[in-house]
């Protein structure tokens, strides 16, 4: 049987037996934990900052952040349109980001690359701007989808800074795109949707009900094409939104649903 009991110290700890007791008690219980934030969760052009104040632990150490915000070192040269983590590198005793998707490791409690911690996930996008900031559960893998992941890669994130509608006139595919990939970061991830967009005016409507990130610039749209006219016809509908794309559809209503 694998199975071991950890027993307590007692109340009037005995050298060394208690001692060592004690050590393995606190070291099983601090595995994974985090106190970390970042200065700003909405999108915008300025990078994040750890927050000073912040305190986690990587495999055994617990770092601390001290005296001020910490910038994460070599984030401006992440590409656009990426989706990116930000880890602790414990050989730099630093914040880097990387494009390197975490996996999670049950003994450390968290999401690790190697002996790297990842706290946080964003989105650089087509015009350089930080976007859809999330931190990165920790303690225990999650085992339900609040971002409607692929099953063979759970995760929950911290959904602080995420729009979950989206609506207006004459709005361009890019920034459909970029409410989207918010909810739907990596390749075929998916996600429920209730929406309605205008595709051509007074003559064809898209009624969506979900979507699927194809790859890192393109995003597929499911649901149905309503062609109206003295007799409308439902169709299938499937389209493809690319980031950057600048050609705009005349009416959007979105939300995210599940």
């Amino acid at each position: 049987m694998a199975i071991t009991v950890r027993t307590n110290p007692a109340g009037t700890p005995v050298y060394p037996t208690d001692y060592g007791l004690q050590n393995n008690l606190q070291q099983a219980t601090q595995r994974g934990y985090a106190r970390v934030d970042l200065d700003d969760y909405a999108d915008g052009a300025t990078a994040p900052e750890i927050v000073v104040g912040s305190e986690f632990e990587v495999d055994g150490d617990i770092i601390t952040v001290e005296t001020a915000n910490e910038a994460i070192t070599g984030i401006g040269s992440i590409p656009v349109s990426t989706t990116f983590y930000i880890y602790y590198d414990v050989s730099a005793v630093d914040f880097i980001p990387s494009a390197t998707v975490p996996t999670w490791d049950t003994a450390l409690g968290g999401w690790y690359n190697g002996d790297d911690r990842a706290l946080f996930r964003g989105y650089k996008n087509s015009s350089g701007e930080y976007d859809n900031r999330v931190g990165l559960d920790s303690k225990q893998r999650p085992q339900f989808l609040n971002f409607n992941d692929d099953i063979t890669y759970p995760r929950r994130f911290d959904q602080r800074g995420i729009a979950n509608t989206l609506s207006g006139s004459s709005v361009t595919k890019n920034t459909v795109f970029d409410f989207l990939s918010q909810h739907i970061p990596d390749t075929n991830d998916t996600i429920q949707i209730n929406g309605l967009i205008e595709l051509t005016n007074d003559t064809n409507l898209g009624i969506l009900v979900g979507a699927r990130r194809i790859d890192s610039t393109n995003i597929q749209l499911l649901g149905f094409e309503i062609v109206l006219g003295s007799s409308p016809v439902i169709v299938n509908y499937t389209g493809t939104l690319t980031d950057g794309d600048s050609a705009t559809f005349v009416l959007v209503s979105i939300s995210v649903i599940g």
